[in-house]
């Protein structure tokens, strides 16, 4: 069957949970689709505290995306799906915060451009529960609602702060603390449409 935008595909799992995805674009093509975990995936810090300056080329959550949870989430099978992606790292809109060099990728965080295209202008849409598997790490999960805070690849008010949408769906260009391990990762890839 093949996918459309809003369809849920399921791919990987993660320390036995299903992981669902969220179509969000269709490649001109008609080959590719861009997709974006339904949960936050688990507690992931943007950056360990040792270093304060950073930008998504060299944080330690891109790191941790591309290494231990592709390795770890998906079979060779699903691996053969997700693709190579090059990744534009734009500076923050509102405060002009540098965001980097581009990077290649097979998983990302959105950006904050990405998010306003993407989702709804509202804060359901955006809004994420965490998998079992954050809440077993320690992510904090909000009363109100159920949901986790996610990370954005962009930078935030300074460059030692992440862009982020919170627990309710707000999405915040001033961002948090790069170091701050409440957060969890929400991530997107560009797969073989199938």
């Amino acid at each position: 069957m093949a996918l459309a935008v809003g369809d849920i595909l399921t791919l990987g799992s993660w320390d036995g949970e299903p992981l669902g995805w969220r179509v969000l674009e269709i490649s001109p093509e008609g080959d590719r689709a861009l997709v974006i975990t339904n949960k936050v995936v688990d507690r992931v810090c943007y950056q360990e505290p040792w270093r304060r300056y950073v930008t998504w080329a060299d944080c330690g959550l891109r790191r941790w995306l591309n290494d231990e949870f592709y390795s770890a989430a998906f079979d060779d099978a699903d691996k053969r799906r997700i693709l190579l992606t090059d990744v534009e790292n734009a500076d923050n809109p509102e405060y002009g915060t540098p965001g980097g060099e581009s990077t290649r990728d097979r998983l990302f965080c959105l950006s904050i451009d990405e998010v306003r295209r993407y989702f709804e202008d509202s804060r359901e849409d955006r809004r994420a529960e965490a998998t079992t598997m954050a809440w077993r790490n320690g992510i904090f999960i909000w009363s109100h609602g159920g949901g986790s805070d996610w990370w954005l690849r962009s930078p935030g008010y300074r460059e030692d702060m992440a862009a982020c949408v919170d627990y309710v769906g707000n999405l915040s260009e001033f961002g948090l603390n790069v170091h701050q391990d409440s957060t969890g990762a929400r991530p997107a890839m560009w797969v073989e449409r199938g």
